[in-house]
């Protein structure tokens, strides 16, 4: 709940394709050391993760997929 509290999801004005994506907020950051807070590397750290990562409906489901993805991505065949 608490890191949950310091995240908010990415909502457009209008319709756009990235409304169904399951994004997060990025945000203006103003400082050098800001891009190092928790709010901002989480957020860009989940938009990089593929959408079928990201749209797991369970807990053991993310974990599986997100331990294969960061297995490919360092291991690359």
């Amino acid at each position: 709940m608490y890191l949950r509290d310091l995240l908010t999801t990415h909502n457009p004005s209008r319709n756009l394709c990235s409304s169904f994506q399951h994004l997060l907020s990025v945000g203006y950051m103003r400082t050098v050391l800001s891009p190092r807070c928790f709010k901002h590397s989480a957020a860009i750290n989940w938009n990089d993760l593929p959408y079928n990562i990201r749209a797991c409906d369970s807990v053991n489901v993310f974990k599986r997929k997100l331990k294969t993805h960061l297995f490919n991505t360092a291991y690359p065949t």
